[in-house]
């Protein structure tokens, strides 16, 4: 009895080992539903969690994208640019007002609505983290 309970739990842990990784990984393939908590845009694939974070996965480029809100969450470690030149990938970042504007525009946000989403939505700044996830 004590054999099928350990090769039970073993399988088990195994099983959960193999597949978290690859949950984790995001949704490349997602369908459009009416979640209204996934936002389908044609470069990427957005998830806003209750918790006031954002998750999202580029198509073109392989990479997964997170925002939180600097006001809602703390992160110690994370890194301040004061340009968004200075971002650092695979690495928390601490942006600014300032620096998520200059940011948005320069990834093609024209100027009123970079400035509405960075000080009035994600007033108080954001924490930023692009890692690269591969094919």
């Amino acid at each position: 009895m004590k054999k099928i309970c350990l090769t039970l739990s073993v399988l088990l842990v195994l099983l959960a080992v193999f597949t978290v990784p690859a949950m984790a990984i995001g949704p490349q393939n997602a369908v459009n539903t009416n979640n209204e908590n996934m936002v389908f845009t044609g470069y990427s694939v957005q998830i806003f969690l209750p918790c006031g974070s954002v998750n999202e996965w580029i198509i073109e480029d392989p990479s997964h994208v997170q925002i939180k809100s600097a006001v809602d969450f703390s992160i110690r470690n994370a890194y301040e640019p004061s340009t968004a030149s200075e971002i650092i990938y695979n690495k928390w970042n601490l942006l600014s007002e300032d620096v998520f504007q200059e940011f948005l525009i320069n990834a093609g946000f024209d100027p009123s609505t970079a400035y509405y989403i960075s000080h009035v939505i994600r007033a108080g700044g954001v924490y930023y983290k692009e890692v690269f996830t591969g094919n």
